[in-house]
């Protein structure tokens, strides 16, 4: 797969997703990236998923964060938490500097956490380790 084309001006996003309907997916990988390089992943089961479903905790094949397949949740889904948090991947509200969880796309400062003010948006968070992490704490990368 190339990630030179795109149907997103922002970041990647393979342009096949446009088409999800008529394709009959069976898997869906969500990654991250940063200097080209695969840091983070989640495998999900996509049969008879369309474009925002197949994105849940129940669905995991396999991962790059070993315990998540087994973990519990708050939120697991595409469309997180508004305002601003998309592809949210959270284990538990703690005020803020006890917010944990594995990922997090930001869209925009809604929320009062540190983390949510970026000097640019989207911004992609993810646990770089081999399970949860603090999101005041988490690697991030931009477009």
């Amino acid at each position: 797969m190339t990630t030179d084309v795109t149907s997103c001006s922002q970041h990647y996003r393979n342009p096949i997703v446009d088409s999800w309907a008529s394709i009959g997916m069976t898997k869906a990988k969500f990654a991250f990236y940063k200097n080209n390089a695969e840091v983070a992943y989640v495998i999900f089961d996509a049969t008879g998923s369309d474009v925002t479903s197949w994105f849940h905790n129940t669905k995991i094949i396999e991962s790059s964060w070993p315990n998540m397949k087994s973990d519990t949740f708050n939120y697991f889904s595409i469309l997180g938490h508004e305002p601003g948090r998309r592809f949210f991947i959270n284990r538990i509200y703690s005020g803020c500097v006890g917010d944990n969880g594995y990922a997090l796309t930001l869209t925009s400062h809604g929320h009062g956490c540190s983390f949510d003010y970026q000097s640019t948006y989207p911004q992609f968070l993810y646990a770089n380790s081999t399970t949860y992490a603090y999101f005041e704490a988490m690697e991030g990368s931009s477009p």
